[in-house]
């Protein structure tokens, strides 16, 4: 996919009361993610699943329902102030996106199902997507939203697409707006 702009990139990081967490990725080409994604002109991208680069023994893999895997801590995300998406330009001709969905390569609940006994519990959350007076947030339900779509149901929770692991092997994108 060809784009009249230079990508738009970025790497950040959040600071919590529970420590630095949630790399956040941005940008403005295709992205595959585990073969779901590839056909997106921009791109929010949340890598969950890991600990802080920042952190004393640096980053490491983690799983739902394990201490310190602030990316499925409730009071971590809502700890923080919510990131804004406001909206995407493309191009010259200064379009803007018309749909907006949101995907989670591993299920969304699905992935918190096979690590923790009860969803909801200590670090057994899946971040969703909401809308505030102040645009798209990703996290949980802040003080400004307006809609949380379904929490994290917004998310498809079987393999019901295909990709280039066949059919029926990825998540499909759910659409928001």
């Amino acid at each position: 996919m060809r784009s009249d702009r230079p990508p738009v990139r970025g790497v950040s990081e959040i600071q919590t009361p529970y420590g630095e967490a949630f790399p956040l990725r941005l940008s403005s080409r295709p992205r595959r993610a585990s073969g779901a994604v590839d056909d997106a002109p921009n791109s929010f991208v949340w890598d969950i699943g890991h600990t802080s680069p920042f952190a004393s023994n640096g980053p490491s893999f983690c799983v739902p329902g394990e201490v310190g895997c602030e990316s499925y801590n409730a009071p971590s995300w809502a700890a923080t102030s919510p990131i804004e998406i406001k909206s995407v330009t493309f191009g010259v001709d200064g379009s803007t996106a018309k749909k907006w969905a949101v995907v989670s390569d591993f299920g969304g609940k699905a992935e918190i199902d096979q690590y923790c006994s009860v969803y909801g519990g200590p670090y057994c959350i899946y971040p969703w997507f909401t809308l505030g007076t102040t645009g798209y947030h990703y996290g949980v339900d802040f003080p400004d939203t307006l809609k949380n779509f379904g929490q994290v149901d917004q998310f498809q929770q079987t393999t019901q697409c295909g990709g280039p692991f066949g059919p029926n092997s990825t998540y499909c994108a759910t659409i928001l707006k």
